[in-house]
C-alpha cells in the first residue's frame, strides 16, 4: 500500500510543478488557452490514474 501512495504522490507532485510553471505564463499573460487546457488535461489525468490504482 505504501508504495502505491509513493507513486501517487511523485505522480501528483510532478503534475503540480507542470502546472505551475504554467500558471507562471498565465500569469503574465502568455498562452491562456493551454493554461485552462492544460489544468483540465491535469485533473482528468489525476482522476483517471486514482480509478485506475484503486480498482487494480
Amino acid at each position: 500500500m505504501s508504495g502505491k501512495v509513493r507513486v501517487l504522490t511523485q505522480f501528483s507532485t510532478n503534475l503540480v510543478r507542470r502546472r505551475e510553471s504554467q500558471l507562471v505564463q498565465c500569469v503574465r499573460g502568455e498562452n491562456v488557452d493551454a493554461f485552462v487546457a492544460a489544468t483540465q488535461e491535469c485533473k482528468s489525468l489525476f482522476c483517471t490514474d486514482l480509478q485506475q490504482r484503486s480498482f487494480a
